[in-house]
């Protein structure tokens, strides 16, 4: 009776989180039907009054999907699937990087917004998105019920084997009695008034599977919310990450010359070093502090990938994507900007900027890291195409203007030196303009070869070609695309076809 009556447990939790996953579906769509028309109105409004209402209209359809998340995360607490997945990293960095967007958030409200994070040296194990949903409902709630010219703190410390975490938030219009309460879904204080939603019913399930503890504490209209959790790793029924021990290849100075490069630019010290953290394992990176020795490294470094902050000193975000994509150099690169702002009205100008990604913070580590994968993974499929193509037709391989124009001047230096045995990959810098390095830089990231590769390969390419079309012998030929040595000749020609020039003239 014991082991069904848990099987039926087991069941019913399974049919409710699908119960919530579907719901959200069904939640979603109506909501996004209703979004759609209110931003079109909201575009050609214009009398304020209809402003104001549309935007409204618009601000609590936004409310509404993030409930409906929240639901989502209460589904999986109540069923039972939800597990600390902990992670070594730097505690302190990372709740700074939390903390950032919400004083910008505050500004914006007249409100005064006070951090007091210690600062540790010592890494610790953490589930950093738990813990980022902890802060950012908790700051999020703060910002949300603190009148204006009011002041929020946010503080952390460490004792023992806790992290302590406090929020206060002043002018608040609570009794003491109400103050259990707080953490029920849905409360609210009477049917007029609006309730606290599920966001801190969430905070409470997530402490609590985190095995630490909430209270509360209500002095002269001022709330504080103080949170204390265990950073001990020895809970069997939680996943742990072990740190793997890369030092051992990244220690090579070939194996880093071989890593994609991450270009990170941000003036927050802390938010470069979270981003740091987050890739050190996969890509050797470079940070910038400000947009225009972002600009200068980018030019001199061509990176695989660059994350960017928006609201920089100097050289802004926005400006800052305009220059790397503007650039013939750094044309290709894919920028994806992080950003306090969550207006869609920043999205726009991120999109007009050309940038590749636009992503808000408190940003999720998951996405972040997908999102750089992901756009790699595209830069490397053009690539794959280059070594397929047997003719370079810029047009085909690239969309970018910026990028065809320098595909154009390749193919034209190419056309005029590719029978020359003794053009080298640094004639081949000189004569388009940049630096060997720049070149080598350009080329690898475009197409995955070095410039002397790349020459190679065009030859090859070429000679297929005169092959294919019966132009000569394999003497005559091989001279022709800048081969001294037949022999030399013919084995790089079957590294790159898989078949002699021989046989591949036959086959054709």
């Amino acid at each position: 009776n014991k082991i069904k009556t848990a099987n039926k447990i087991s069941e019913l939790n399974e049919m409710k989180s699908r119960f919530f996953a579907n719901i959200s579906h069904e939640f979603r769509t109506p909501l996004t039907l209703i979004k759609s028309p209110v931003q079109q109105l909201q575009a050609s409004a214009t009398d304020e009054k209809q402003k104001s209402q549309l935007n409204l209209v618009d601000k609590n359809a936004d409310r509404m999907l993030e409930l409906v998340d929240q639901l989502l995360e209460l589904s999986k607490l109540d069923s039972g699937t939800f597990k600390l997945i902990l992670k070594e990293g730097n505690l302190s960095d990372f709740l700074k990087s939390i903390a950032e967007p919400f004083a910008f958030q505050a500004k914006e409200n007249n409100l005064s917004f006070h951090t007091n994070i210690q600062t540790s040296n010592q890494n610790h194990f953490f589930d950093k998105d738990v813990i980022q949903k902890i802060v950012s409902n908790l700051l999020s709630n703060a910002l949300k019920y603190t009148p204006e010219n009011h002041s929020i703190h946010f503080t952390s410390s460490f004792e023992k084997d806790s992290l302590l975490l406090s929020v206060s938030n002043s002018g608040v219009k609570l009794k003491k009695e109400e103050l259990p309460k707080l953490f029920e879904r849905f409360y609210q204080k009477t049917d007029a008034q609006n309730g606290v939603g599920i966001g801190l019913a969430l905070i409470k399930e997530l402490v609590d599977l985190y095995q630490g503890n909430v209270s509360t504490l209500l002095d002269n209209d001022k709330l504080t919310f103080n949170i204390s959790l265990p950073l001990t790793v020895s809970k069997d029924e939680n996943i742990l990450i072990a740190t793997e021990q890369l030092q051992l290849t990244k220690n090579s100075s070939e194996t880093d010359e071989e890593l994609p490069i991450l270009l990170i630019v941000d003036d927050n010290a802390e938010i470069r070093s979270v981003l740091n953290d987050l890739f050190s394992d996969e890509y050797r990176i470079i940070e910038a502090e400000e947009g225009e020795i972002a600009l200068r490294l980018a030019q001199q470094e061509i990176p695989d990938c660059i994350i960017s902050d928006v609201m920089m000193p100097k050289l802004d975000g926005f400006a800052f994507t305009k220059a790397i994509k503007s650039n013939e150099l750094t044309s290709f690169v894919p920028v994806i900007l992080l950003t306090a702002k969550t207006s869609e009205e920043a999205h726009l100008e991120a999109l007009k900027s050309t940038a590749d990604a636009f992503l808000t913070k408190p940003f999720n580590h998951n996405i972040v890291k997908a999102t750089v994968h992901q756009l790699i993974s595209e830069r490397k499929k053009l690539q794959q195409r280059y070594s397929q193509e047997l003719i370079l037709k810029p047009v085909d391989i690239i969309i970018n203007s910026v990028d065809e124009k320098f595909l154009q001047k390749l193919q034209t230096i190419l056309d005029t030196q590719l029978a020359n045995a003794d053009f080298t990959a640094e004639e081949f810098a000189t004569q388009i303009g940049i630096s060997r390095m720049q070149l080598h830089r350009k080329l690898k990231s475009l197409f995955g070869v070095s410039a002397t590769e790349f020459i190679r390969n065009e030859r090859l390419k070429n000679a297929a070609e005169l092959l294919k079309k019966g132009n000569g012998n394999i003497s005559e030929i091989a001279y022709s695309v800048g081969f001294n040595e037949i022999s030399y000749f013919s084995r790089c020609f079957k590294d790159h076809f898989g078949c002699t020039p021989t046989e591949y003239a036959e086959k054709k």
